[in-house]
């Protein structure tokens, strides 16, 4: 059997968890905070690949740790922090790596993503502060969720001395990384979101 043709005259689209149409290549999409709620707290990062089976860790729960390192080590603005993944509720967590291959969906995923910051009054690129607790989050996580604590995050490229940050974080805050269900790291994002809002106002 061949491989299936695909209708290039129907603009490619998903039915949100509300049942509205997303069309990727729209000019304006439209985002829906129930929407972003409800598909990062149900997608897992690391591919699932954690080292212990319970390990389920959401995108969401990772949204929620990289917006409070950057409130209280004061990096940056915590809700960007809080939406830096959002698109990949709509699109999915790819894991870098492979994402590296995929030069299509990188471009989709940066056209998507620029709308999402101009629809939330982000600035249209990630800022560098955000890239640096995103690190730090990544390195927190590494050391609760992956075999290597994180070690081999570093070896494909990751500074080192995130691995210091991540120790330091841990050291000040205790226990970061709690790998909650699908509805309570929908609750945590979401309790976050209006905590932060509330202050933008």
């Amino acid at each position: 059997m061949g491989e299936r043709a695909v209708n290039l005259t129907i603009q490619p689209f998903i039915e949100t968890c509300i049942g509205r149409k997303f069309y990727f290549l729209a000019e304006d999409p439209g985002f829906v905070d129930e929407e972003i709620a409800q598909g990062g707290a149900k997608l897992c990062r690391y591919t699932g690949q954690t080292k212990e089976i319970g390990m389920f860790y959401s995108v969401n729960e990772h949204q929620v740790l990289v917006s409070e390192i950057m409130e209280k080590w004061k990096i940056g603005d915590p809700y960007e922090g809080l939406r830096h993944d959002d698109v990949e509720a709509i699109l999915n967590d790819v894991n870098g790596p492979a994402k590296a291959l995929l030069p299509d969906y990188r471009s989709l995923e940066a056209s998507i993503e620029r709308k999402h910051r101009r629809f939330y009054g982000l600035p249209l690129e990630k800022t560098a502060e955000c890239k640096h607790a995103d690190l730090i989050a990544l390195m927190v996580e590494g050391r609760s969720l992956l075999v290597s604590r994180g070690e081999t995050m570093i070896e494909g490229g990751i500074p080192a001395v995130y691995g210091e940050l991540a120790d330091k974080w841990i050291a000040e805050n205790g226990k970061s990384v709690f790998c909650l269900t699908p509805a309570g790291a929908y609750r945590a994002w979401m309790h976050r979101l209006e905590k932060l809002k509330r202050r933008r106002k």
